[in-house]
């Protein structure tokens, strides 16, 4: 309960970690048999700390870094990603995204055209990469900018669920191929894809 006092978010995770773990320990016993009780105790014991911190009060307020629904009243992010001086939000419409600078907490909105579709974003430098009906390319330093199609829709971004760039590559996870799939940058778009991650690559 000290512990509690002190720290009560990390608390909470261990908590729910250890209710988990006397669950699994419960099942290999009868309630007939020594232990079952004592097990039940603990399980007791820490169900009730655990609703202590189930109030705000509890865990403390934290504090708002941004109002999203100053720049949008109905605003709900689906994704969000960032490269340290901004902050890139997709709202669930799929509509736009909000482009929110860190330093000063200004943001901007862009709509997306209803082709993009857009589900994951990622971020290189200045470019946000949009992945939907296709992957879709940003130019973020202009407010007059428009998403740019830079991979067609094919069966492998149809698929994907998860974007993320490094260096001068883009990368497409794709579970149901059970693969990582590997783009090179170009001016006029991503080319030169590989399985990076799969059976084709030699790492299943």
């Amino acid at each position: 309960e000290r512990q509690a006092e002190l720290d009560p978010l990390q608390s909470r995770e261990a908590l729910m970690q250890l209710l988990g773990e006397l669950a699994e320990l419960e099942k290999g016993f009868a309630p007939d048999q020594p232990g079952y009780e004592q097990i039940a105790r603990f399980t007791t014991s820490a169900q009730q700390l655990l609703a202590r911190f189930a109030s705000t009060q509890a865990l403390g307020d934290l504090s708002i870094f941004k109002d999203a629904r100053t720049l949008s009243p109905s605003f709900l992010a689906t994704d969000l990603t960032g490269n340290g001086q901004r902050a890139f939000l997709l709202d669930d419409q799929q509509q736009f995204v909000l482009n929110l600078n860190l330093s000063d907490r200004v943001g901007t909105e862009t709509i997306l055209p209803a082709e993009v579709e857009a589900r994951q974003l990622a971020v290189q430098t200045n470019q946000l990469f949009l992945l939907g009906n296709g992957i879709f390319q940003l130019d973020t330093t202009s407010e007059a900018a428009e998403p740019r199609e830079v991979l067609a829709a094919d069966e492998v971004t149809a698929k994907s669920t998860l974007l993320a760039g490094f260096a001068n590559y883009l990368y497409l996870l794709n579970p149901s191929q059970r693969a990582i799939y590997r783009y090179t940058q170009t001016s006029s778009g991503l080319a030169n894809r590989q399985i990076w991650i799969g059976a084709a690559s030699g790492v299943p």
